[in-house]
């Protein structure tokens, strides 16, 4: 036992300062760009030098192997407090500015990015809109809009909408919503869709989120799978808060 223990404490030491899920370390991590130019990719959080990480691409299906290098403290802006980052060492890597996620995953990866196409049909919009409103799950966003834009993610078995509200003077965001099944889950209260994609099989919804206006307070980004019971916090990471 006083072994596993042991085990147990360097697997979380080398992902701490990683993105995490309420303390737990993550199989994600996200990328900026480091440099002067877009040549230059890092990932948020402080990682062991060495391991082997898969890269996402934003624009398409593709992905990027890379290696983690040096650690170092990335100065964000005035007034903001550094953030533990980590070099990346890039493998044949094309427009490194288009991956926007690192997956620390091993084995054989399947990744698809996900078209979100909106739906123009307003019966399923409204029929949306009427399932939250029934919930009263809009009560404390009294000023959201009128109705919300639904998302329809391409699925071989069972449709899985998302539906996201606008919350007037947010910026483009508001309350996110997913509904399976006629049944509606809210994921966010102050959050804007970002990309949907499948790996290794799992249904993936990111998004960015904000606690409060624009330029103040927190804000990061969230990764949740989604599946026919639900949705479930895989990934968060709030590095850039104010």
């Amino acid at each position: 036992m006083k072994y596993l223990v042991v085990i147990a404490l360097i697997f979380f030491i080398a992902f701490t300062g990683s993105t995490s899920v309420r303390g737990q370390p993550s199989d994600f991590a996200l990328t900026f760009n480091c440099g002067k130019d877009l040549h230059k990719l890092c990932l948020i959080g402080e990682i062991t030098p060495g391991k082997s990480v898969t890269l996402l691409s934003s624009g398409n299906s593709k992905i990027c192997t890379a290696h983690t290098g040096d650690s170092f403290m990335h100065y964000f802006e005035p007034g903001s407090k550094d953030i533990p980052s980590t070099h990346l060492k890039l493998d044949k890597c094309q427009d490194p500015g288009q991956y926007f996620l690192a997956y620390f995953g091993t084995g054989r990866l399947k990744y698809q990015l996900l078209e979100l196409s909106l739906f123009e049909d307003e019966s399923k919009i409204r029929d949306f809109d009427r399932i939250v409103k029934k919930q009263k799950l809009l009560e404390v966003e009294a000023s959201a809009q009128s109705y919300p834009k639904v998302f329809k993610l391409p699925l071989s078995r069972k449709d899985i909408f998302i539906g996201q509200y606008e919350t007037e003077g947010r910026g483009g965001y508001g309350p996110l919503f997913m509904s399976v099944r006629g049944r509606v889950e809210k994921i966010h209260f102050l959050a804007s869709v970002y990309r949907a994609f499948r790996l290794n099989g799992h249904l993936y919804l990111m998004f960015n989120w904000r606690s409060g206006e624009e330029g103040s307070g927190s804000q990061g980004a969230a990764l949740v799978e989604l599946t026919e019971s639900g949705f479930k916090l895989i990934f968060e990471d709030d590095s850039w808060s104010t």
